[in-house]
């Protein structure tokens, strides 16, 4: 009876070259594989009419062979020796040649992480608010009169800026003063606007209605610095007897900041 041991048919490990790399920069081969240590004689390198390479590193699956002296471009046989018999050594085709052009640009990456949070910008600019105010009674002909600078429950004139007078919640500049009369003063006649300040001041804000056919009148480049707290009123001083009228509506613009 035949006794065959199962040992001979299993798999024999054996030298094999998967790459090599010609590195220009430090005139090697860099030869990758499996199974180099297989022995049992010792390794050997080869390439094509060169003979035995110099082996600068080696171990089971990376040898790193120096450039023989005289070395040009060209294809080469590379050998890897490790023992005797086919399974032992292993050949591979080497070109050797000045570095190709460069590739195609390859496929984009994925989107990398989001960053963190940049630094909080500086302060916008900052806003305003349109003071408007009315009457709803007529102005005096022989004597001033005052109109609140925001609507108001009563809406009338009063002979006392205290009456009427409001309060500037925070600093800022007033500016752009309009003013609009149910009627015309009459010819020769007039009404001037002034915006009073708290002690009974005047200010720069100021526009006259007059003549026959004026129903209002502007101050657009006029301004007046006020202070947190500070009491505001329009004041109409009439000249001349003028025609009583109603103040259809008063406005300025109001910008907070800081006030000179």
């Amino acid at each position: 009876m035949l006794v065959v041991s199962t040992q001979a048919f299993a798999q024999q490990p054996e030298v094999n070259i998967t790459e090599v790399f010609v590195n220009f920069g430090n005139d090697t081969f860099e030869i990758v594989g499996e199974n180099f240590d297989l022995g049992p004689n010792a390794l050997q390198v080869t390439l094509g009419n060169f003979g035995n390479l110099v082996i600068n590193s080696a171990d089971a699956n990376m040898i790193v062979a120096a450039f023989p002296a005289g070395l040009v471009d060209g294809d080469y046989l590379l050998t890897v020796f490790s023992g005797p018999g086919p399974r032992k050594n292993a050949d591979h085709i080497v070109t050797v040649g000045a570095t190709g052009p460069e590739g195609p640009t390859g496929t984009p990456g994925a989107p990398g992480p989001i960053g963190p949070i940049g630094p909080i910008g500086p302060p916008g600019p900052g806003g305003f608010s349109i003071f408007y105010g009315q009457s709803t009674n007529n102005l005096r002909n022989v004597s001033n009169r005052y109109i609140s600078m925001v609507l108001s429950a009563s809406a009338v004139t009063f002979s006392s800026r205290e009456d009427v007078q409001v309060k500037v919640p925070v600093a800022g500049t007033l500016t752009n003063l309009r003013v609009k009369l149910e009627d015309d003063p009459g010819t020769g006649n007039e009404y001037m606007f002034t915006v009073i300040r708290s002690s009974n001041t005047s200010t720069a804000l100021t526009c006259t209605i007059s003549c026959n056919s004026q129903t209002e009148c502007t101050d657009d480049s006029n301004s007046v610095d006020l202070i947190a707290g500070e009491l505001i009123v329009l004041e109409a001083n009439p000249d001349s007897f003028p025609s009583s009228d109603e103040v259809l509506y008063n406005s300025t613009i109001f910008t907070p900041g800081d006030s000179c």
